[in-house]
């Protein structure tokens, strides 16, 4: 183990050890500090005086040490708030020093004393601590909770007033220095109170530390109240039950300072929290200060005194105004609720019917929207669903980012929504797909509409200053009958399936013909999965052979299917489903332990000779998946068949879905001796920077240029040459594909093309008739069936490469044996 790495772990242990040492700071302070209590109680019951004197002055010291301690430990926010409230209770600690030694022996105090001077001092920091702690989040918040104090301080007030003021303002003349100060304690008493309501009230977060702290104000009030009563009977004495309550407000605010949470005291509440309007707890305040005149008179008539209605009227009056503004404000409160809830709900109503990206509708509005035009649609007027999808977003997303991507998806949307009728609903239904309703129109008049709009996006968008070709596969369906608005977008969508089906950049109408296509299509996909664990796959190879020679280079491994009924099929029945599906990583995994195996069972054999390799064909499904590079290196190290063996072919378009991840998983295959082959090259856009930035052995030229070489007609030669030349200067491979009439392999060789594939030489052949030109060396000069199918071979050639470069987003494209265009793999 390294340095760095044993010093990482003991500063980690460091760390854990001082949190666990920080989180149990304070409950070890609680049972210190209840420890002391008892101890004191007992004391007082044996009447010890100066033990428990002793005691007490222990419990009360430790609490401001406490809270300085917690500010170092937590950091709170607020650290002036903290420290003010630690100096308040060293105040309050003074004093009671003070207290023990002015006491006479009998326990009375003088008054007024010095101990009186630290007690009020005490009061005004505490009182200035929590003020610092009051810190509003909202005006409205602020003020709500400021009144909600109010309240409760008046009602306390009123009570004061009969319990207290009014019985010192009668002695007042007997010792005006001492009523003084009697009256100060029950005065900072009630601003304490209103500074600490305000806080409990206020939108602050609930902590445990901010409940101790409530607690210990609680208990120094209710003594407070005790001793003042006390006090004017002339029967409090030091050291009686009543300390027992300041002795509480001393625990509690040290285990309050000592408490991790103290440091989110005065923060506002998290989102969702408790509402600022009239709660439960609020309609009970107003509800109590409601009752407080009453309630002051039965007390007043309960100790017999003589009743003063003045005072206590004055104070029912600013009571009941207190109450009266706050269910005011109450309801301002709730009516500013109300409209936020119903802008809020506004806001979620749009979002749940709106795109965000482009703002255009989304799916669920669409449908309803398309509901009500199937409803009120008329006799002579037709409803009908266009249905888009963009051919090439994919393509824009990998090589550009997503960024460009969405910025493509929005000048569509911009671009269409300016060629519709107002009267027309466009929407984005997901992805790259958008969704049109038509109404009021015939059909000649939709399909034309149709093609209308699939021609806005014939011109290329521009995008962060660069020029992105797009175009769209448009599905049309026209209503009839009752038919219901999702299965109407369901046959849009198939319509449109079926236009990407033949290259893309095209109308197709829906008929129920689509449908059994699509049936179809389930069908082979559940037949593939089935045939994948039946074995019923096989492998055919076609020779990759010299010109000048025809001496047999290598061989590219084509896959079949031995259908039990169908009998054997060509990849053009389920290559494409099985992109589509994922079946093809399955696929694409046996094809390349078959190829190895069978690579390997030729090697044995002796047929397999240096530099003779074998080609397999890579999906783009197969180099996304992460495990792909490991099983290809893994799978051909254990065959024994050596590095150079085996190529794998993929397609430029493969190349740009992940640049980047594409890069780094070929410079890793050919780390592990495998050759790296570029197929059906010249048919995607920006091949000469394919060639440039990936690592790549050879590149096979893409029949749709090499059959344009028999007719001798330009641009095909000029571009043959070009890419010749090309592979030349970089030094790798060119194999012309489709080569099928001596004329164009004359022109290659005359081009200094050395190898070729097609027709002319061999048709793809299973193993074992592929094993005797194997042996061989070389393959005899073959010829088509007949001129007639030749010709119709080379036609189809052509078509096929017409589509391939118009779908740059289906992959390359090949002959199978039948002169159709084929996705071979």
């Amino acid at each position: 183990m390294s340095l760095a790495s044993v010093s990482r772990r003991v500063a980690r242990e460091a760390l854990l050890a001082r949190r666990l040492v920080i989180r149990g700071l304070w409950p070890l302070y609680g049972a210190l500090g209840l420890l002391l209590i008892a101890a004191y109680l007992v004391a007082l019951a044996r009447d010890q005086r100066i033990l428990a004197d002793w005691l007490y002055g222990a419990a009360a010291a430790l609490a401001a040490p406490a809270l300085v301690a917690g500010v170092r430990l937590h950091r709170p926010a607020q650290v002036g708030a903290w420290l003010t409230l630690a100096a308040g209770i060293a105040l309050e600690d003074l004093g009671d020093l003070a207290s023990v030694v002015l006491a006479a022996p009998n326990g009375t105090e003088p008054s007024p004393s010095l101990a009186s001077v630290f007690y009020l001092a005490g009061y005004v920091a505490l009182v200035l601590g929590v003020l610092q702690l009051t810190r509003g989040p909202s005006r409205e918040r602020d003020r709500a909770a400021w009144i909600d104090a109010l309240i409760v301080a008046a009602g306390a007030a009123i009570f004061a007033w009969v319990l207290v003021v009014d019985a010192e303002l009668g002695r007042a003349s007997a010792n005006v220095p001492a009523t003084l100060v009697a009256l100060g304690y029950p005065l900072l008493d009630l601003v304490l109170l209103t500074v600490v309501a305000r806080l409990v009230f206020g939108s602050v977060e609930r902590t445990l530390s901010l409940t101790l702290l409530g607690l210990g104000f609680v208990a120094l009030l209710a003594a407070d109240a005790a001793y003042l009563q006390l006090s004017l009977v002339g029967a409090y004495r030091s050291g009686s039950l009543v300390d027992l309550g300041w002795l509480v407000s001393y625990l509690c605010w040290g285990a309050a300072g000592l408490h991790p949470s103290m440091a989110r005291i005065g923060r506002t509440a998290p989102p969702g929290g408790e509402s600022p309007g009239i709660t439960t707890a609020r309609l009970l305040l107003l509800s109590g200060g409601a009752l407080t005149g009453p309630l002051a008179l039965a007390v007043e008539r309960l100790r017999g005194e003589p009743i003063e209605v003045g005072p206590i009227l004055a104070g029912v009056a600013v009571l009941y105004l207190l109450v009266l503004f706050r269910v005011a404000l109450g309801v301002d409160e709730l009516q500013a609720l109300a409209r936020a809830r119903g802008e809020l709900a506004s806001r979620l109503q749009v979002q749940a019917s709106q795109d965000p990206l482009t703002g255009l509708a989304n799916r669920t509005l669409f449908l309803r929207r398309l509901e009500a035009a199937l409803e009120r649609r008329s006799d002579g007027g037709q409803v009908a669903v266009v249905y888009l999808d963009l051919d090439r977003l994919k393509t824009v997303n990998d090589s550009l980012g997503h960024a460009a991507g969405d910025q493509t998806l929005t000048a569509v949307a911009a671009r269409l929504r300016a060629g519709l009728r107002p009267a027309d609903i466009l929407a984005r239904l997901g992805g790259d797909e958008f969704g049109i309703v038509l109404a009021d129109l015939s059909e000649s008049d939709i399909l034309g509409a149709a093609e209308r709009i699939n021609a806005l996006l014939a011109e290329p968008v521009r995008v962060g200053g660069r020029t992105i070709a797009v175009s769209a596969s448009v599905g049309v369906a026209l209503a009839s009958g009752d038919v219901a608005a999702q299965e109407l977008v369901r046959r849009a969508d198939q319509a449109m399936y079926q236009a990407k089906l033949t290259g893309g950049r095209s109308v197709a109408r829906y008929s129920e013909a689509l449908d059994a296509a699509a049936l179809a299509r389930l069908r082979v996909e559940a037949e593939l999965r089935e045939a994948l664990a039946r074995d019923e796959l096989v492998l055919h190879y076609q020779p990759i052979v010299e010109i000048s020679s025809r001496r047999i280079a290598g061989l590219e491994a084509l896959v079949r299917w031995r259908h039990p009924d169908r009998g054997l099929l060509e990849p053009a029945r389920f290559i494409a489903i099985a992109e589509e599906t994922g079946l093809i990583v399955a696929l694409g995994r046996w094809v390349l332990r078959e190829a190895v195996r069978q690579a390997r069972a030729w090697q044995r054999a002796g047929i397999l000779r240096n530099p003779l390799l074998v080609s397999i064909n890579v999906a783009a499904r197969q180099l996304a998946d992460p495990g792909f590079t490991r099983e290809v290196a893994t799978t051909i190290a254990g065959s024994g068949l050596g590095p150079g063996r085996i190529a794998l072919e993929l397609t430029e378009t493969d190349l740009v879905r992940d640049a980047d991840g594409v890069a780094r998983s070929l410079a890793l295959l050919r780390k592990a001796g495998v050759r790296v082959v570029l197929d059906d090259f010249g048919t995607a856009y920006a091949s000469m920077s394919y060639l440039v930035n990936f690592p790549v052995d050879g590149l096979k030229i893409d029949r749709s240029f090499v059959a344009g070489l028999s007719a001798g007609d330009e641009p095909g030669p000029t571009l043959v040459r070009s890419m010749l030349q090309l592979a030349s200067s970089l030094g790798i491979s060119a194999v012309a594909e489709g080569v099928e009439t001596a004329v164009e392999a004359e022109a290659l060789l005359g081009f200094g093309c050395v190898f070729a594939q097609g027709y002319l030489y061999s048709r793809p052949l299973p193993a074992d008739r592929i094993a005797p030109l194997l042996e061989a060396g070389v393959v005899p000069l073959g010829t088509l069936a007949t001129p007639s199918s030749g010709a119709a071979a080379h036609v189809h050639g052509r078509a096929c490469a017409g589509r391939q470069a118009g779908s740059v987003e289906r992959g390359g494209r090949k002959l199978d044996e039948a002169g159709a265009c084929t996705t071979e793999r």
